[in-house]
């Protein structure tokens, strides 16, 4: 898929950052991709279906609230280990760079459990050419994350995030396993949106969850929060967060002294660049 340079008319495709034959910015990958017609169309049938099944329920109020809720409220939330955290926020590098730029530039060894052997192929496929520059979060109302990749949730400012910022429906490696995609298939598209299109993918996927009553923050991350099966939608941050981009972190008091003086470090820090701290019980 490609798209016209708005300087020069030549195809530009759409995973690239800028014109291969004037050099005008393109915009981001991810966000281009989440625009483009095929994907925008098949995201309108869903929609459209979950509302039509909305109305049948008798739940479109509450539907819509919700929709509302999450395009006005929600937030990109980013969970990180104490040593993490701390290398962000008190580092020579005020940058956040993605897993797969850590690991070619910066020394982070991965694992050897089967995400990290596997992630590489998820990720490709749902961002073919770009994955390599994509930060992850997820989207809640709470301002609470995915604790199984780190006690401590790191609330994103919106506005340093929403032009390059586009929402997926699941984890890449878990939504391969849901639609059964192997190597050499396309995944489905309408499952993917632009940053300011995240309440009408969030009903698309969850409106059988919907009902009066309900949470809409349980509804929009499942509770099982420290699992690695746990329901989510996925922001994806094309390229390096900077620690100015923080609003706040949330996490619990460690136990251990040596963990302790590096709390309190990370506090200190976190006060002088503004960003709110919480701890949580």
């Amino acid at each position: 898929m490609s798209e016209k340079c708005v300087k020069c008319g030549e195809a530009v495709a759409l995973h690239l950052t800028a014109c291969p034959v004037c050099s005008t910015s393109a915009g981001f990958p991810n966000v281009r991709v989440a625009q483009s017609a095929k994907e925008a169309d098949a995201l309108t049938v869903r929609y459209d279906s979950a509302m039509v099944s909305a109305e049948a329920l008798g739940v479109t109020a509450e539907v819509e609230a919700f929709e509302k809720a999450v395009a006005t409220d929600s937030v990109a939330v980013m969970n990180r280990a104490l040593g993490s955290l701390s290398s962000w926020i008190n580092g020579e590098s005020p940058l956040f760079y993605s897993f797969w730029h850590q690991v070619k530039y910066l020394g982070r060894e991965p694992n050897e459990s089967e995400w990290d052997q596997q992630r590489g192929a998820a990720e490709a496929a749902i961002s073919p050419f770009y994955f390599e520059k994509i930060n992850f979060a997820a989207l809640t109302l709470d301002g609470h994350g995915m604790t199984y990749y780190g006690p401590y949730s790191v609330t994103l400012k919106s506005l340093m995030i929403e032009d390059r910022a586009s929402v997926f429906d699941q984890n890449p490696f878990n939504f391969l396993k849901t639609h059964h995609i192997v190597g050499g298939k396309a995944p489905p598209s309408g499952y993917r949106a632009p940053w300011k299109l995240r309440g009408r993918l969030a009903v698309a996927k969850l409106q059988p969850e919907i009902s009066p009553g309900k949470a809409f923050g349980d509804i929009l991350m499942g509770p099982r929060r420290a699992e690695a099966d746990c329901e989510f939608v996925e922001v994806h941050v094309f390229d390096a967060i900077h620690r100015l981009g923080i609003e706040r972190i949330v996490g619990p008091m460690p136990t251990e002294r040596v963990d302790r003086a590096t709390w309190n470090q990370i506090v200190r820090k976190a006060k002088k660049l503004g960003v709110k701290v919480e701890v949580s019980p």
